[in-house]
């Protein structure tokens, strides 16, 4: 009987709040560069991923790939598990490598041994 009474008196979760999002920004992307919240009257409706919206193009073709994120999740899918799990997808973690990466072919060069030691002296010349 005890354990019927328990069942029925589980907490049912409400709403995320705002404090409890910027909580979980500071834990997951204190950096602030990916995730992004929508707030309505002190409550988050919408948490979207900046680098998944920002990389599309290039994700699309992943085997794995879910637009969930790029839209942004909504009512009881906002959860911190849910954000832990995107941050660990393989997603995820190509849009970072695609931030992370040169972007011009200088920017490459720069990387190689040659570029090295030879960028600092053409700059010294000019």
């Amino acid at each position: 009987m005890a354990s019927r009474q328990s069942e029925s008196h589980k907490k049912i979760p409400g709403p995320v709040r705002a404090h409890t999002g910027r909580q979980w920004k500071a834990l997951l992307d204190p950096s602030d560069s990916w995730l992004d919240f929508d707030l309505e009257n002190n409550v988050v409706v919408k948490v979207k991923c900046k680098l998944c919206r920002q990389y599309e193009d290039k994700l699309r073709c992943l085997r794995n790939y879910s637009a969930n994120f790029k839209f942004g999740i909504t009512g009881s899918a906002i959860k911190k598990d849910a954000l832990v799990k995107h941050a660990k997808t393989d997603q995820h973690i190509r849009a970072e490598r695609l931030r992370d990466a040169p972007q011009t072919l200088l920017e490459v060069y720069r990387t190689t041994p040659l570029g090295m030691y030879a960028m600092p002296l053409l700059l010294f010349k000019l």
